[in-house]
């Protein structure tokens, strides 16, 4: 059953890749509601990785790279080079966990609904 009438918010569907944007206003309000329910699960906080990464330096673990976050602790940072300079690419390494994790729960969505 296909609809044009998305239950999800905008500001929500703006933050989710091309995509999912223009996949899940098709698809039906139960299947839209399964979808944001094990997105929102899943999804990564910007806030608690610069937490990590201040603290413990386990942003990399965070987001699921961990061959990253390994290569990370064994130069210490890039001796504390690279460590400042995640300062700045925190938010972007965040974002494209998230959007690949979007259309991980889309794939996985219309799997189960076999769509």
């Amino acid at each position: 059953m296909e609809t044009t009438n998305t239950i999800l918010p905008a500001s929500f569907l703006r933050q989710l890749p091309y995509m999912a944007q223009v996949d899940l206003p098709m698809l039906s309000p139960q299947i839209q509601n399964s979808f944001f329910t094990q997105y929102v699960q899943r999804q990564k906080s910007t806030g608690f990785a610069y937490l990590l990464w201040v603290f413990f330096g386990l942003h990399y673990a965070y987001v699921n790279r961990w061959g990253i976050q390994f290569l990370f602790w064994i130069t210490a940072g890039g001796l504390g080079l690279w460590w400042f300079i995640d300062l700045f690419r925190m938010p972007g390494i965040v974002r494209k966990y998230n959007h690949d994790m979007a259309l991980q729960c889309l794939a996985s969505i219309r799997m189960a609904h076999r769509i």
